[in-house]
């Protein structure tokens, strides 16, 4: 549902919701790097993935070192 109103903040609250309950980050990224194909400037999602990465310490993910 979220792929079709990506600029919803109540979706994207309530898949960290969903996330924080689960405790598992698995195919988030992934998820995300889809949806920013199509919306790299989308607010929700660049906060949503700010505090996925605060939250399950996925910077190493994020900025790999040379």
């Amino acid at each position: 549902m979220l792929e079709d109103t990506i600029k919803n903040f109540q979706g994207w609250e309530f898949r960290r919701y969903l996330i924080q309950l689960r405790g598992d980050p698995t195919g988030e990224v992934e998820f995300l790097e889809k949806i920013l194909e199509d919306d790299h400037k989308n607010y929700h999602l660049w906060t949503y993935r700010v505090w996925l990465c605060e939250t399950f310490k996925l910077y190493r993910q994020e900025l790999p070192l040379a």
